[in-house]
């Protein structure tokens, strides 16, 4: 998966649950090469998958108001 910001994520509509399969593949893939690199990446897209989960129950919290 190339870098993705919240921004693209937002504008491609790419739900936090696809980010968070490609961060738990990612990791797989760390723990067994120990690429660190991975582990980086993994780590981060977890976190860009919090951020645009925070979004999302913003969201349906304001659609339900």
């Amino acid at each position: 998966m190339t870098i993705v910001t919240i921004e693209r994520a937002r504008a491609e509509c790419i739900p936090s649950w696809r980010i968070r399969n490609v961060a738990d593949h990612n990791q797989r893939q760390a723990d067994r090469t120990g690429d660190r690199r991975l582990r980086e990446q993994a780590r981060a897209l977890r976190i860009l998958a919090m951020e645009i989960e925070t979004e999302e129950m913003a969201a349906a919290v304001g659609m339900a108001a």
